[in-house]
């Protein structure tokens, strides 16, 4: 008796531990995958622990393991001011601690995404009018993309490329 109860106490442990290590290798090789297609496509990347924003009131109380921000510049010689960027793309990815964190960042970043997307409807009216002159191209649509705890802020193609995991 004591013997099966030590067998099967053994291999619910086994089990427990390689589900936690598939777990890990998941996020992981997610987390890889995404920094490898970044660099392949030349965005300057920033990952750590250190970059979590705990003094950001949107981000307070959440519970996050680590991000990484990537961006990417054309540029392009103006006459005037030199070399200047003609197109800017950025992507911030958050690999959360919890469900519920990464519930409440989702929700935060399509409120900040439909800003961008007002942001630039301004700017392109402005544009339009003569009122301000600009060769960069900034992105049109800032989406927000969710997989498991992991939340995608970026523009459209950014995100695209992240997701392709």
């Amino acid at each position: 008796m004591k013997k099966t109860v030590i067998a099967i106490i053994s291999a619910l442990l086994i089990a427990l531990i390689a589900i936690s290590f598939v777990g890990c290798m998941k996020v992981t090789m997610t987390e890889k995958s995404i920094l490898s297609r970044l660099e392949k496509e030349e965005y300057v990347v920033m990952s750590g622990h250190s970059m979590i924003p705990t003094s950001d009131p949107m981000m307070a109380g959440l519970k996050m393991k680590k991000t990484i921000y990537a961006y990417k510049m054309d540029m392009t010689v103006h006459e005037e001011y030199g070399e200047i960027p003609s197109a800017v793309w950025e992507v911030a990815i958050y690999f959360m601690g919890d469900t519920e964190s990464a519930d409440k960042l989702e929700e935060s970043f399509k409120e900040l995404a439909k800003q961008y997307q007002d942001t630039y409807d301004e700017m392109m009216d402005l544009i339009e009018k003569g009122e301000m002159e600009t060769v960069t191209q900034f992105p049109k649509r800032y989406m927000v993309y969710r997989y498991d705890n992991i939340v995608v802020l970026g523009d459209w193609e950014s995100v695209t490329l992240v997701r392709s995991y």
